[in-house]
């Protein structure tokens, strides 16, 4: 299972993130560092987690 969070809850099974994912790891591994940068600075700041 893949969980996350505090107090920690289910995501999903292993399997599901895998095929969720998968385009990403095939594309992302032919990507510099600063390419997988700026796709992650494009991203909205709603997408990520701050304290």
């Amino acid at each position: 299972m893949v969980v996350a969070g505090n107090p920690a809850r289910i995501i999903c099974t292993i399997e599901e993130y895998y095929e969720r994912n998968k385009q990403w790891d095939i594309q992302t591994k032919r990507m510099s560092i600063n390419e997988k940068k700026n796709i992650l600075m494009a991203l909205p700041k709603e997408r990520f987690i701050s304290k």
